[in-house]
Parts: C-alpha cells; structure tokens; sequence
C-alpha cells in the first residue's frame, strides 16, 4: 500500500479560486484541513487504491466543504 506525501498538503487558499462563498472563520477551516487531511488521504487510498487519486478525492471534499463552511451552521 502506498502512502501519501505529506511534506506539504494542498493548502485550503489553493482551491478558492473556485469557491463561492468565503468562510467566515478561515483559521477554523485551516485547522480541521490540517488535522484531516492526512488521515482522510490515508481512507481514501483504502477505497481509490493511488495516492494521486486518493489526494483529489480528499481536495475536492474539502473545497466543497470550503463552499458551504460559512453557510454551514452546524460546523460552528
């Protein structure tokens, strides 16, 4: 099984050229990123059986999860 590079992880200000709303607490955003990222990466080989696949799984949960974060009232 392979596992993931996680010298530096896509960063959240990578995928906001797309997003159509702005969080409204980036850091809290920034915070569960950096703490799931590596783990979700790791769940996501398990099922996509690649680390580049697993990694764009894992990148475009977490932007579609940016879009809605300020309008998410249970992730506050």
């Amino acid at each position: 099984m392979e596992t993931a590079s996680t010298d530096r992880p896509p960063q959240p200000s990578d995928a906001r050229s797309g997003a159509s709303s702005v969080p409204t607490d980036v850091g809290d955003f920034d915070e569960l990123y950096r703490s799931s990222y590596e783990t979700m990466v790791r769940l996501a080989v398990a099922i996509v059986d690649t680390v580049p696949d697993a990694e764009q799984v894992v990148q475009d949960a977490f932007v579609s999860l940016y879009r809605r974060w300020a309008t998410t009232e249970i992730l506050r």
